[in-house]
């Protein structure tokens, strides 16, 4: 908690979206802000039925799971503002909407 507070880092492209020539340095500057900031991580003890909704600029990660049986589902949803979108990948259909072109991922072998 109190991650989202620290200020964006923009990568040089002018973007939020990660750019893997930068992460190194994205990974220090986030490492100094949460250290200066005596900011630790938290585990969220999800029960069934609970939803965790978080803000987009909040540090997050996973853990390995430690219990098979006690496995969870989820959907993912972001939401993005159309210029942190990667140049061509989103399309004007006008009347204020927008589509996003992206390659298709297969999901299982």
């Amino acid at each position: 908690p109190g991650s989202h507070k620290i200020p964006p880092y923009y990568f040089s492209d002018g973007r939020l979206n990660v750019t893997l020539e930068e992460l190194g340095s994205f990974r220090e500057y986030i490492g100094r802000e949460l250290e200066n900031r005596g900011l630790r991580p938290v585990t969220f003890p999800a029960r069934a039925g609970d939803v965790f909704i978080w803000h987009a600029q909040l540090f997050h990660g996973g853990a390995p799971i430690v219990d098979m049986t006690r496995t969870r589902r989820s959907i993912v949803t972001h939401y993005f503002r159309v210029r942190e979108m990667a140049p061509g990948a989103v399309v004007d259909i006008g009347d204020g909407r927008f589509y996003l072109q992206r390659p298709h991922q297969q999901a299982f072998e």
